[in-house]
């Protein structure tokens, strides 16, 4: 198992995903399309929801018998999701 790439998606794509949320959240706000709200509750928002649980595709990985690196590598990737 590659233990670097499982941390580099964790870490980097919950960061990168978050930035991305909370930018839109706050841009969609500033337009005037939906309630706006603050920098800092954008970035509370998109924190929040950017800590993703793929248990779902786990589940159809496992149905499908899917390669068993990929199983550990999005399995890896959870657990250090669910901890950041």
């Amino acid at each position: 198992i590659n233990f670097g790439a499982i941390l580099w998606y964790a870490f980097l794509g919950t960061f990168i995903s978050a930035m991305v949320v909370s930018l839109l959240i706050y841009l969609v706000g500033a337009i005037g399309l939906t309630y706006q709200l603050s920098l800092i509750e954008s970035f509370s928002f998109g924190a929040l929801i950017s800590a993703t649980d793929p248990v779902s595709v786990l589940v159809i990985f496992k149905e499908m018998k899917a390669d068993r690196h990929l199983y550990a590598m999005v399995f890896g990737e959870s657990i250090f999701n669910d901890a950041v």
